[in-house]
């Protein structure tokens, strides 16, 4: 099984590297950034002197925000520890690598014997956070070697995974058992782990809700939103792709057509920002939806006259939501819907695609009629008279407020437990 991992790892890299030759920005973009990991690291080295170092890992930019407000609570406690943050994809470290409460931000190398040896010996952490779904076995393996703590955190499973399957469970069960402590996001997954004898598990909840509150709470305003949201129903479409985008238009056809006066208006923040796909869909729905307009080529006027603005900026979504009275996420027509929390967080309904059974998140949302599922355009249209029904707003906004307010601290709970174990002395790592 090693040697297909192995293998696997191989073959992706040469595919990626192949894409890249071809000219995909995104698979040039992998390659370049692992080009540039050594000189980082160096660098990055060269500053840290004899301060105790926390890494943490995550695959991509969501994940990102499940451990970002454990580093800004440690960053608090312990004001010298040295971060470094590594991500997997291109999209969450462009996102993300001018955030000032890493020491350091990079990709992660190829998960190769070698590159595992070298990196290790470099940043040699006192303590490793990988976030949810990041399971490499020779960066595991190493740890487990070397003695380091290594946290999942934000972790759910589900019977469906290789831990839990024959003829995987038995390599996939070597990783758990490199794992120090798990925080799990709910009793199934601990469950889960228990079954196989694992009992290093916390049920601590979604590191997620304390950072969406935070983002919530925090002041926003922008002109070009403030004018084309101003006494309008707004749908605030977040993360989406094609097939999120041909449905939210088609739908607000139909619900213009019998909004009895009311004024919709629709936002659309795609996962990639591509302009020209946006300026084609600006083409192919002129004259049938109203107006269209690209947030970047906006003024005021142009937005309150609108009725659809597209988003072609990253790094807004999180604080758009703010503008909504309906939120949809995309991704469930896809692999899987992105965050539904961070809409929810301002009190409104999410929508998503069907593909949504492996988000716990989802399950909890729809259960207390929070959420909706959409398939096509008679349910989405169906959903928003529904929630357009007169008291529906202010219970969702109530309830939700409710249980944000209870599920909030999971971030403080982890970073209480690694304060505990960097600041004692007798938990420094001892190095071979």
């Amino acid at each position: 099984m090693r040697l297909l991992y192995d293998l696997g790892i191989w073959g992706y890299g040469a595919g990626v590297r192949l894409a890249a030759l071809l000219g995909n920005h995104r698979a040039r973009q992998w390659v370049l950034g692992r080009k540039q990991v050594w000189a980082s690291l160096s660098e990055w080295q060269q500053k840290r002197g004899d301060r105790r170092v926390l890494w943490l890992h995550a695959a991509s930019a969501g994940e990102f925000e499940q451990g970002r407000p454990i580093l800004d609570a440690l960053r608090e406690r312990i004001p010298d520890l040295y971060i470094l943050v590594s991500f997997f994809s291109p999209s969450g470290y462009q996102l993300h690598k001018t955030y000032t409460g890493a020491d350091g931000i990079v990709f992660l190398p190829e998960d190769k014997p070698s590159n595992v040896a070298r990196w290790m010996e470099m940043v040699r952490p006192d303590l490793s956070l990988f976030v949810k779904y990041e399971y490499w076995y020779h960066f595991y393996r190493a740890h487990r070697r070397a003695g380091i703590p290594l946290w999942v955190i934000s972790a759910p499973f589900r019977r469906s995974q290789p831990f839990f399957r024959r003829p995987t469970a038995r390599f996939w069960g070597e990783m758990l058992e490199a794992v120090t402590h798990f925080f799990v996001l709910n009793a199934e997954s601990a469950a889960l782990l228990g079954a196989l004898g694992i009992e290093r598990v916390s049920i601590n909840g979604d590191t997620r809700v304390d950072r969406v509150m935070k983002i919530r709470d925090e002041s926003f305003s922008d002109p070009i939103l403030d004018a084309f949201s101003s006494g309008a129903r707004v749908v605030v479409a977040g993360s989406t792709w094609p097939k999120d985008e041909e449905l939210l238009l088609d739908s607000l056809k139909t619900l213009m057509a019998d909004a009895q006066g009311q004024l919709i208006k629709l936002i659309l923040v795609p996962h990639h920002p591509n302009t020209e796909r946006i300026d084609e869909l600006i083409n192919q729905f002129y004259g049938l939806t109203g107006r269209m307009i690209r947030w970047s080529k906006a003024d005021r006027s142009m937005a309150a006259e609108a009725r659809i603005l597209w988003i072609d900026r990253m790094g807004m979504l999180s604080r758009l939501y703010r503008y909504a009275n309906i939120a949809w996420v995309g991704g469930g027509f896809g692999m899987g819907i992105h965050n539904i929390l961070e809409p929810a967080v301002y009190g409104i309904p999410v929508g998503f695609g069907p593909n949504y059974h492996r988000f716990a998140e989802a399950h909890t949302l729809l259960a207390h009629q929070w959420a909706f599922c959409a398939q096509d355009q008679e349910s989405f249209c169906l959903a928003w008279r529904s929630l357009s029904q007169e008291g529906e707003p202010l219970r969702i906004r109530a309830e939700l407020s409710q249980w944000f307010a209870q599920n909030q601290g999971a971030s403080f709970r982890i970073a209480d437990k690694a304060v505990d174990w960097l600041t004692s002395a007798h938990n420094r790592t001892a190095y071979p």
